[in-house]
């Protein structure tokens, strides 16, 4: 319990620095809309594929390497000291996915362009599809890190209710960080 509450600390904290480092250079323009990049559009399979994966959005050389560089630090562990598994890479795969869903949604309640008041499909206009007044990929991204940090619990033979109350622990300290940050940032209403 001790370890997975320090993960959903950490974790909270890299979303956070990476919403901020994001802020500074896409300023109120989300998903690098006003930055020259790359951008394959349907023309290349990489950015058809990236697009139906992504419920509509568009691929850019600015996220497919930012991606990349995260998905590489995120397994810098194994190149030193952790071992690698299946178990542990499904659980990495889950807290990688939940990670993007908290750094997308910190974006929005840190950038002085952008308010939580506002936030929906008229302001974040390149969310394609929504539920209500959130991207369906906060829900997709939520339920597939849920569904891997169970089946690395199955793989790690442990129960599956392991890896479910390990999810809950990292999306319970998020979404206290979160609003902690909601109520002490006053730009964000």
């Amino acid at each position: 319990m001790n370890m997975i509450l320090t993960q959903s600390i950490y974790f909270f904290l890299m979303s956070f620095a990476l919403a901020v480092l994001e802020i500074q250079i896409e300023g109120p323009h989300g998903w690098a809309a006003k930055i020259p990049t790359w951008r394959p559009g349907n023309a290349h399979w990489l950015g058809r594929l990236f697009k139906k994966v992504n419920k509509g959005e568009e691929l850019t050389g600015y996220h497919l390497v930012l991606i990349i560089f995260l998905l590489l630090m995120f397994h810098w562990p194994y190149l030193w000291f952790a071992k690698w598994s299946l178990a542990n890479e499904l659980l990495l795969m889950g807290f990688f996915i939940f990670f993007t869903v908290v750094w997308d949604f910190l974006w929005f309640i840190l950038n002085p362009h952008h308010s939580l008041k506002k936030f929906g499909p008229l302001q974040a206009t390149w969310h394609k599809v929504w539920i209500g007044r959130l991207p369906i990929k906060y829900a997709i991204g939520a339920i597939a890190a849920a569904v891997l940090f169970c089946f690395a619990s199955l793989v790690s033979g442990v129960s599956l209710l392991i890896g479910l109350s390990n999810f809950l622990i990292l999306a319970a300290v998020n979404i206290f960080l979160t609003l902690l940050t909601i109520i002490f940032y006053p730009k964000t209403f």
